[in-house]
Formats: structure tokens, sequence, C-alpha cells
């Protein structure tokens, strides 16, 4: 806080309170941005979608961009701030390969894509030996665009045999992707693959049964002044310990969730409830 007050509340003559805000209203529009870049420039419509909040500090800001966004619920799953390792931990083993190579998808050019995707998975099935024990599952894609075009879409094809039948797959699977992520298909201008993967996957291993959420040993809960622009400033503000909150129980913000890893805002109008599995739902109230 010493640095805040020295380095930009001094200066511009705001109060301590008013400078850390500012802050994290900063933070937080620099975020909705690049959320606004992956949906709505892209098409999707953040109304329609849930937000799942992770990392140490997502929970924390979830909720602002949710209601800037428009979105109707947020997700916190259990360990939220431990995410990516649980990922890293949970996830299967892959292996890959990929090669730049342009081809034009015309008549006559499956001998061509049959030698590039014969290489890709000769690479790959070396590569899975470090996956010994696991059945490896093989999956193709490539990066297309239309003759003319500077962006790409990553397309993902079939594993049939490549013949003569095989561009036109490869066509129209274009086709399908092209019309999902722009609305329209153009069946006249060329197409061409710039890019060319090959993934193998270790087969998934058998699904561990089902478990509830236990709460570990609970804390006392508390409270403690917090920042909330919509409730007037500065009000004294529930802390919950998340350990304790029950599957199926609800409350109503404005509260702060406490874990060892994250701390979850929940805004003046939000409703949040616990599920099987611990994860927090949170209903948004009115958009900011």
């Amino acid at each position: 806080m010493a640095g805040i007050e020295r380095e930009i509340a001094a200066p511009l003559e705001m109060s301590l309170l008013d400078a850390a805000w500012g802050v994290h209203a900063v933070a937080n529009a620099n975020m909705e941005q690049a959320m606004r870049v992956v949906s709505i420039e892209r098409g999707r419509d953040p109304r329609q979608h849930a937000l799942v909040a992770f990392g140490g500090a997502g929970p924390l800001h979830a909720t602002r961009l949710a209601r800037a966004l428009g979105i109707p619920r947020v997700i916190v799953p259990a360990g939220a701030g431990v995410g990516s390792t649980l990922g890293l931990l949970a996830a299967r083993h892959t292996a890959d390969a990929e090669l730049t190579r342009i081809v034009r998808l015309d008549p006559g050019a499956h001998d061509a894509i049959a030698a590039i995707f014969a290489a890709l998975e000769q690479q790959v099935h070396e590569r899975a030996r470090l996956m010994a024990g696991h059945d490896v599952i093989q999956s193709r894609a490539a990066s297309m665009h239309h003759v003319g075009q500077g962006f790409e879409i990553r397309v993902e094809l079939p594993g049939d045999v490549v013949d003569a039948r095989y561009v036109d797959a490869m066509r129209e699977a274009f086709f399908a992707r092209y019309r999902q992520e722009y609305g329209y298909v153009d069946r006249d201008t060329p197409i061409e693959v710039t890019d060319w993967y090959v993934v193998g996957t270790a087969g998934k291993a058998a699904a561990e049964p089902a478990t509830r959420f236990r709460p570990a040993a609970p804390r006392p809960t508390a409270s403690r002044p917090a920042y909330f622009p919509e409730a007037g400033g500065l009000i004294s503000t529930p802390v919950i310990d998340r350990y304790a909150l029950q599957s199926g129980g609800t409350l109503h913000g404005p509260a702060l969730v406490e874990e060892r890893e994250c701390t979850t805002v929940v805004l003046p109008g939000d409703t949040l409830r616990v599920s099987e599995r611990g994860n927090l739902i949170i209903d948004i109230g009115a958009p900011a």
C-alpha cells in the first residue's frame, strides 16, 4: 500500500482508497477487453455462457467481469487457486508433430497430403514410446484459409485413408468450421493449407467413482471492511470459510469466500450456491 500511496495517490491527489480501487478497476478493464477479443469479436455472445474462474486471482475479479460482459453465471471450481496444477496432474499424456507446408486443396493433392500425414504419424509413433502401456489414439488437424486471406483457422480432420475423396472431406470440414467462425461459406475461392498437425493421445484411464465434496474443518466466520462502490463504498463484509460451506447451501452478496489458495468476491445482488462437488455457482445480479 505504501507504493500505491507514493506512486499514485500522492501525485494524483487522491485518497489511498480511491487509488487502490483505480488499480483494481484498470486491471478489470484490461481483462474485460481481452475477453471481448476472444468472445464478442469472434461472434460469441458471452450472455449465453458461464464464466469459469480459476487461478489465484481469477475468483477475485470474475463477478465484476461477468457483470461487465452480461455473463449470467460464474463457476469457481473446487481448488480453483491451483487449477493449473490439478490440470497438469489429470491431463492425459500426448505426443504431437507438426509441419509447415503450403498445399492447395486441388484435385490430385491427395498424394502430397498422404505423404505429409504419413511422415507426421511416424514421428508421433516414435515419440509415443514414452507412453508405453497406453493405447495411443492419433488425430489430425490443419490450419487452413482461402487463398489470399491473411489468417488461418485450425480444422479437425478425419482419420480416414488419404485418397482422392479425402480432399473433398477436408474441404467440407473447412466449410463447416468456417461457417461456425464467420457465419457464411464461400465455395468458389480456392482453399490452401499452411500447417499440418498430428496428435497422439494416451487412452483415457478408467473413470474413478464420483465423490462428493467433503469440507474440511471450518474456521470461524468473521467480517472485515471491503470496498463495494455499488453499496456505498467501504462496508463491513462477511468473510466466509469455503471449507465450511456445505453442498446445497446458499448465501447472498456482498461476501468474501476465503480458501487456502484464493478469495472469491460475491458482489451485492449476487447469489452463491455450492454444488455436490464443492464448486461455487454464482448467479450474477443486474449488469454493471
